[in-house]
């Protein structure tokens, strides 16, 4: 190979190396996507998002879930009965959390 050659091929290689690290022109995750503006229908994504968490995650992801939920305060009315079917649930931690999301939604109304 000639000189030219190779530094064409360096170059390119160089190149996708650096669109691929830094995920240029990737689609972002969904759980990425719902951490964006709480405001409107965007909200109501992040709700339904959250409370899916709340209902199928294991009980790390319900107590992060119900925090968050907790965060967005009345806007995350609707997640009210989710949190409220786990006031009762085995671990301490996903329990003291919902509570806290309840009473932050509740409050905030």
């Amino acid at each position: 190979m000639n000189r030219r050659r190779l530094i064409h091929l360096f170059t390119g290689v160089i190149a996708s190396a650096v669109l691929a690290a830094t995920g240029c022109g990737a689609k972002k995750s969904p759980k990425g996507a719902r951490r964006l503006k709480r405001t409107g229908n965007m909200g109501n994504l992040l709700v339904d998002e959250w409370v899916k968490d709340l209902k199928n995650g294991s009980p790390q992801k319900q107590a992060n879930a119900a925090k968050e939920l907790g965060n967005m305060g009345s806007n995350a009315s609707s997640a009210l009965p989710a949190l409220e079917s786990l006031t009762s649930h085995a671990d301490e931690t996903v329990k003291t959390a919902v509570n806290q999301a309840i009473v932050a939604i509740k409050k905030k109304k």
